[in-house]
């Protein structure tokens, strides 16, 4: 009650009068009948145009001269309260970093309360060309690295994301061969003939992970996260192809074609046939990366079985010449 008795008439700014002395009322009836004869000229003037204001100022002019007083008092004290209202936004100052809400703070100011400098890759000659495409992507995070080596953000963490997931699959495929080779060399034996029978077991794996880069790179298909996988177990899988083979020559060592006699080529087939459509039943997901994973491990499948019947009874067929 006390502010609306402060608050200021229309005709008399808030900083002109003190709320202890506020300026004298106008007489109620001559504010009544300007007020009536305002609605009235607004009711003949939109009688035929909008009859809501028309109703509406027609209702007002119809009321008595102590309801138009109130009428009036309300308007005067809306009046003046928007004057304030805006006589604020205009005199407000920029709020401090401090006075910001936590949630916005965060995106401006780091854990020292400096503010956080944003930067942004520069547009490349292909302006559809996503800043996230690897030829874009790792110039720019390397560059920002070698400026400020503790910056972060998305770029920065995807380009080290990616390049620690790079070497542990790399790591992951060195230590894969690695274990194979021990494997089969407790198997074959730790002599000369041990040594290459373990090579040839892993030539189908060797050759056929190149026929499938070359494959991957005819098709334009990218070696990605997803698929990148596929290197260790093309090795875990497809060796067995190789082992296989080298049994059968070392049973059979004058039966033809080397190694896949006796049975040996279509049982290795038909268990690389079935192991091919269950990664290829993955080429239908609509995750991508499923889908990816499963064409390219299925195409490296096919290329180990491949090198399987064409290379490795060439090469046993030549160390059986020269008495290897």
């Amino acid at each position: 009650v006390s502010e609306r008795a402060a608050s200021p008439t229309p005709s008399q700014p808030p900083h002109t009068a003190p709320a202890s002395d506020p300026p004298p009322a106008a007489s109620p009836k001559p504010q009544a009948a300007a007020l009536r004869g305002i609605a009235s000229s607004i009711a003949a003037a939109w009688k035929n145009k909008d009859d809501h204001l028309h109703t509406a100022a027609a209702a007002l002019a119809n009321l008595s001269d102590d309801q138009l007083a109130r009428v009036n008092a309300a308007y005067t004290e809306d009046r003046a309260k928007l004057i304030g209202a805006v006589a604020a936004l205009r005199s407000a100052e920029p709020p401090a970093p401090s006075e910001l809400p936590t949630a916005l703070k965060d995106t401006l100011l780091g854990d020292d309360n400096a503010f956080i400098l944003r930067v942004y890759p520069a547009a490349g000659a292909d302006p559809n060309q996503s800043p996230l495409a690897p030829e874009r992507l790792g110039p720019f995070a390397r560059a920002v690295l070698a400026a400020a080596p503790t910056a972060t953000g998305p770029t920065v963490q995807i380009y080290e994301s990616t390049r620690l997931i790079t070497d542990a699959y790399l790591r992951a495929g060195l230590y894969a061969l690695a274990a194979i080779c021990l494997i089969l060399l407790l198997d074959f034996g730790f002599t000369r003939s041990g040594v290459l029978d373990t090579l040839c077991a892993l030539t189908p794996v060797i050759a056929g992970s190149v026929l499938l880069l070359a494959l991957m790179a005819l098709l334009d298909i990218d070696l990605n996260f997803a698929n990148m996988i596929v290197m260790p177990l093309i090795a875990g899988i497809g060796v067995g192809c190789g082992v296989h083979a080298l049994r059968r020559w070392r049973i059979q060592p004058d039966d033809e074609p080397y190694g896949l006699a006796g049975g040996s080529g279509r049982g290795m087939t038909l268990t690389t046939l079935t192991t091919v459509i269950g990664f290829a039943a993955m080429t239908i997901a609509e995750h991508r990366g499923i889908r990816s994973l499963g064409l390219v491990m299925s195409a490296g499948l096919t290329t180990v079985w491949v090198a399987t019947i064409l290379v490795v009874p060439s090469l046993l067929k030549v160390r059986r010449a020269m008495g290897w």
